[in-house]
């Protein structure tokens, strides 16, 4: 069970769901994605007491107390607005793989939110790509969804096991495939 699992829980319905149409993956970014953005926050606000150990003295001497305090008073509140936007992001962006389409929101502010989708018979090619050593060791990457002409694709980011995510998707257009019996390219 993975630490931020919590925040993928879901009754796999959402707004504009089709008649017969089922959820296959429900994907959120990997967590560690989330985790680095904590730490980074967490090592911001300890800096300025590492500063006032080094120049407490100097800060103390020169009557700069007051002004020290409000400005780690003003870099706290920062990083927690830093925080709240980061666990929004994380939660708001998903991406839904459904036996009829794919379905990609991404909130790309605190009042722009993009959803955009695909169907699934529209799909050519599905790629990963992991770039980086913590990607490789933590098993995080990118799933790129290419549409026929090459003139749309999807791009799942920072996605967790996406080999996975990946065969998944091929068997969702496989499956798709079967039972619509459309004339598709093979990916």
């Amino acid at each position: 069970m993975a630490l931020f699992d919590f925040l993928q829980q879901t009754s796999y319905s959402f707004e504009g769901k089709k008649e017969n149409e089922t959820v296959k993956l429900f994907l959120h970014r990997h967590w560690f994605t989330l985790m680095s953005k904590f730490i980074f926050l967490i090592v911001c606000t300890l800096v300025p007491a590492v500063i006032f150990v080094v120049f407490g003295q100097y800060i103390a001497g020169n009557g700069l107390i007051a002004l020290f305090a409000l400005l780690w008073s003003a870099l706290i509140m920062a990083c927690w607005l830093m925080f709240f936007y980061s666990v929004m992001i994380y939660t708001l962006d998903t991406w839904l793989v459904t036996n009829m389409r794919i379905i990609n929101s991404e909130q790309r502010g605190f009042f722009q939110r993009d959803v955009s989708e695909l169907s699934i018979s529209n799909i050519q090619d599905v790629s990963i790509k992991i770039n980086g050593a913590i990607p490789t060791m933590m098993n995080f990457g990118d799933i790129e969804v290419q549409t026929a002409g090459g003139a749309h694709h999807f791009t799942f980011e920072d996605i967790p096991n996406p080999l996975a995510v990946k065969d998944a998707v091929v068997a969702v257009v496989d499956e798709y495939k079967l039972t619509h019996k459309g004339n598709f390219t093979s990916l």
